[in-house]
């Protein structure tokens, strides 16, 4: 079998059945049995354990479905894990067990188990993850079809009505829907990139004017630099030029004096 393949289902205390036990075989499978022999009960149950949306799980009467109103439903379905596309493999290894308890006061809790029977999560978070990785889709009409749907089906009349089960039943409701949604993702993204860009041109014309301002600072600590040098050398010329006038007078003295 392939990932994503159902491998076991187990059903206690749920619709007709007490204690039911399938194997499935790889590839196709058939349930047959009369009237009242449990095969929608079977059906249901898939839904429900997957998380799956019909009429049953849109209402949450649970008690209807629960044989015994002493004891809670179990739904259990064992899903192969092998091969290329298996999910999480070093976490779940080879099988991924999902089980679904439904209680009389119409509440419900998961368990996802790997291979060892080891509860890894009770997160619909994480079945939903699963069910992407392996591309089990419970909700399209011809994954699980039920009676009441195949009667539908059988008595629809109106084209536009067949073709809306058409696109449910190939996706391309749900394509259309994640497409709509990617689309609105990247407006999103793309309208904060350009928030973004906007916020770093403005900075990074605050920078350059920054940059300017401390070169027009620089400037002036040369000019002021300049300054003090030249004022240091006229302090210096000025001392020079007394020194020189004071040795020629002395000098004039001294020629005075001799005579």
């Amino acid at each position: 079998m392939k990932a994503g393949s159902l491998i076991r289902l187990e059903l206690k205390n749920f619709m007709s059945h007490d204690n039911l036990e399938i194997d499935f075989k790889p590839n196709i499978n058939f349930i047959t049995g009369g009237n009242d022999s449990g095969k929608s009960a079977i059906v249901r149950a898939l839904v429900i354990v997957l998380d799956g949306f019909n009429k049953w799980t849109a209402t949450n009467s649970y008690i209807e479905l629960i044989r015994n109103k002493k004891y809670p439903s179990k739904i259990k379905v064992t899903i192969c894990n092998s091969g290329e596309n298996a999910f999480d493999k070093e976490e779940f290894g080879d099988n991924i067990v999902v089980i679904r308890k439904l209680f009389i006061y119409g509440s419900s809790i998961f368990e996802i188990q790997n291979q060892a029977g080891v509860i890894v999560s009770q997160s619909k978070k994480k079945l939903d993850e699963i069910k992407k990785s392996l591309k089990i889709h419970v909700n399209i009409p011809t994954a699980i079809l039920e009676k009441d749907t195949m009667r539908q089906f059988l008595t629809i009349d109106d084209p536009f009505e067949k073709y809306s089960f058409y696109e449910k039943a190939t996706l391309l409701q749900s394509l259309q829907e994640e497409g709509v949604i990617l689309r609105n993702n990247i407006i999103e993204r793309l309208t904060t990139i350009l928030q973004q860009t906007n916020v770093l041109e403005k900075e990074v014309a605050d920078i350059k004017e920054l940059e300017n301002k401390i070169k027009v600072l620089e400037d002036a600590d040369k000019i002021r630099q300049q300054k003090n040098n030249l004022m240091h050398e006229l302090v210096w010329a000025k001392v020079y030029e007394a020194e020189t006038r004071l040795n020629i007078k002395i000098d004039i003295k001294d020629r005075i004096k001799n005579r």
